[in-house]
């Protein structure tokens, strides 16, 4: 049996991040000490209030708990077709990060991370993009059998600073920086540079005694260009289809001009600039956060010069919201409910454009009325119910999650007098079930989870605005993956997986090592004709430490 003696940590507005014990006995009659790193895990400190993974840096100042890092490098493997358009039915992954709070005096507070990953993936084609899920357009090899491996380097950096500089009153500023280098090496080859850059400064204030209401102004950049290329000299034509939406566009044939235009890097920029208020109630044991963001977003395709040519511009409105309930009737014990909602309504338009040449010769460009070619839609919700129990300072016996997730995503794509229209929908539910076991030398933590998913909607309406003319043909379209998305969304398909994590204090140390196996296995219940099979599944292994 665990004994314990608890009291809660408190912040200045009054409400409590955590819990203390001043002794816990384990099963074995051996004791387990205040300050013991086994009773410290840091993924639930960091979630033991909503205010520290939220995007105002100035809620740093409610840290709580002793300072407090994590370093750990993993190894993962994906076997399986189940995968979508743009995926790889055999990866090998690296992962390494390690972030860390930082108390630095009674005021001020410091966060930091840096991460490293390191994907490969074999038998790929699809998008040329890295993540293609929310790009304004997407550019899609139209052939099936150019497959090869794919590299992706990316490197995370992330810092914050908040400081309380009166009485109830905090200021902030984070910055989160990403750089990835993406290739594939094979014909018809693609070198992506991604950077992706966000900075924020908040305040928050503590109105009264439980009630705390904060806001935060972001701006955020994301570049990811692309060089395309052939290795030696071939005959052969590449073609690439340029997707509006719904994989239909424009193809166009791998040369010196165009969206795959080899002599030029071609970057796809977005500008975002936004701002969240958020606000917290404490009411004796039961606490209320809510988190709302916005931000517009404009950018381009192409290069912004008189002697250049951009070929789209697109424009954004994002829409999130973050709202939490906990209710801790006790120390040892802790209800969260999570409800999260994000929205995203995109629009994309083809510049129309004439080249034109100056008094010296020298070739410029103007440009006439665009057309719209694609609008977008996402709508996102999540709601999430987490039970801890027999919580030991900062360590609970169990952890038991249920989640619900809903997928909603319209688009259209346009080429006068035709569009092409899709609305997918998909409901995932998940449960999971998490047992800390202490012991004399250390933690086990074991954990199994399983979820079942299934969608509706159709693979895609082909409509008309007006009865086309003899001389006028459909966009281009590429069925294959068309209904390779389509299954991999919607089909009925189940997950199962478990992890099994062993800690312990490194001897002569201060260090809480930690090694773990992971396991994931989904399938399909169905299959179409262009997908690559029904099954994937995931391994991994790592080993940490945290001090």
């Amino acid at each position: 049996m665990l004994a314990y003696h608890a009291c809660a940590t408190t912040v200045a507005d009054g409400s409590s991040v955590g819990t203390k014990i001043d002794h816990t006995t384990v099963a074995d009659g051996s004791s387990v000490g205040t300050n013991s790193l086994l009773l410290h895990d840091y993924s639930f400190v960091k979630h033991s209030d909503p205010w520290l993974t939220s995007p105002n840096a100035a809620a740093l100042t409610r840290f709580a708990h002793r300072n407090m890092a994590q370093a750990e490098l993993s190894l993962s493997g994906e076997r399986g077709g189940f995968t979508n358009y743009d995926g790889s039915d055999d990866v090998t992954q690296f992962d390494a990060g390690v972030e860390a709070f930082f108390r630095y005096n009674k005021r001020t507070v410091f966060f930091g991370s840096i991460a490293y990953d390191n994907f490969s993936g074999r038998h790929m084609a699809g998008s040329a993009f890295i993540h293609p899920d929310r790009k304004p357009f997407d550019l899609v090899e139209d052939s099936l059998t150019n497959q090869g491996t794919k590299h992706r380097d990316t490197y995370h950096l992330a810092g914050a600073c908040a400081t309380t500089v009166a009485d109830g009153f905090s200021v902030g500023m984070k910055i989160d920086y990403t750089a990835a280098n993406y290739a594939k090496y094979k014909d018809l080859r693609h070198q992506n540079k991604l950077m992706d850059l966000q900075l924020s400064a908040g305040l928050t204030y503590t109105v009264a005694d439980g009630f705390s209401i904060g806001a935060n102004y972001l701006y955020h950049r994301n570049t990811e260009s692309i060089t395309f290329g052939t290795y030696g000299t071939s005959d052969k034509v590449y073609k690439t289809l340029v997707a509006y939406a719904n994989f239909t566009g424009h193809v166009e044939q791998f040369g010196q001009e165009g969206y795959t235009d080899k002599s030029r890097e071609m970057p796809l920029v977005t500008n975002y600039n936004g701002g969240g208020a958020q606000a917290m109630v404490k009411l004796s044991q039961v606490t209320i956060f809510a988190d709302y963001a916005y931000s517009h977003g404009r950018g381009y395709y192409g290069r912004k010069s008189p002697y250049t040519i951009t070929y789209t511009d697109h424009h954004t409105d994002l829409h999130n919201l973050h709202a939490q309930v906990a209710y801790a009737p006790s120390p040892a014990t802790r209800h969260r409910l999570d409800f999260s909602m994000d929205y995203e309504q995109l629009e994309n338009n083809a510049n129309t454009y004439r080249e034109l040449q100056n008094a010296s010769s020298a070739t410029y460009y103007e440009y006439y009325t665009p057309v719209k070619t694609a609008d977008k839609q996402w709508t996102n919700y999540q709601l999430a119910y987490t039970l801890d129990l027999g919580i030991h300072e900062a360590l609970p016996t169990w952890t038991i999650r249920t989640t619900v997730y809903r997928f909603d995503r319209q688009q259209t794509a346009y080429g006068f007098p035709y569009y092409r229209r899709q609305h997918l929908r998909y409901t995932e539910g998940k449960a999971e079930v998490c047992r800390n076991i202490l012991t004399d030398k250390g933690v086990w933590t074991v954990s199994l989870h399983g979820s079942f998913q299934k969608g509706n909607g159709s693979p895609c309406d082909d409509l008309t605005f007006q009865t086309p003319s003899d001389k006028q043909t459909a966009p281009a379209s590429m069925e294959a993956y068309l209904l390779r998305e389509y299954q991999y969304l919607t089909a009925a398909q189940f997950a199962l997986g478990g992890s099994v994590k062993y800690a312990f204090v490194f001897p002569g140390t201060s260090l809480k090592t930690y090694a773990a196996i992971s396991l994931t296995h989904r399938k399909a219940n169905e299959t179409t004709d262009f997908s690559n099979g029904r099954n994937h599944t995931r391994a991994a292994v790592a080993i940490g430490c945290a001090f």
